[in-house]
C-alpha cells in the first residue's frame, strides 16, 4: 500500500471547499472585505488525525478483547482492525517526526 492510499483510508473524506462568492472591488484607499476563515487550521487537522488514531487504537484493544473473551468469532475482522490501528499510530509517529524535523531545521536558519 502506498502512503497516498494510506492517507487517503485514514483521513476522513472532507468535501472541497466552496469557491467564494465574486464581490465587487473595493474602492481605492479602503482595505476591503476582511478575509473569511479557511476552515480548520493546520492544528484543528492534527487534532482530529490524533483522535482518530485513538478512536482506531481503542477500537482494536475492544476488537481484540471481544475476540479474547469469545465475544468476536471473526478473526480477519480482528485482525483487519489492528493493522488498520497500527498503520495510523505509525503514520501519526512519522508525521511528528517530520514535524519536528523541520522545526529543528528552521531553528538552525541563521537570520
Amino acid at each position: 500500500m502506498d502512503v497516498s492510499s494510506a492517507l487517503q483510508t485514514l483521513l476522513p473524506q472532507q468535501p472541497p471547499p466552496a469557491a467564494p462568492a465574486a464581490s465587487p472591488p473595493s474602492p481605492p484607499g479602503s482595505s476591503g472585505p476582511a478575509p473569511a476563515p479557511a476552515g480548520p487550521g493546520f492544528g484543528g487537522l492534527v487534532t482530529q488525525f490524533i483522535q482518530d488514531v485513538n478512536q482506531q487504537q481503542l477500537d482494536s484493544d475492544a476488537a481484540v478483547e471481544a475476540l479474547a473473551t469469545g465475544q468476536a468469532d471473526n478473526v480477519h475482522e480482528v485482525v483487519l482492525t489492528a493493522i488498520k490501528a497500527d498503520l495510523s499510530l505509525r503514520m501519526l509517529l512519522e508525521i511528528r517526526n517530520q514535524l519536528v524535523q523541520s522545526y529543528q531545521e528552521v531553528m538552525r536558519m541563521q537570520l
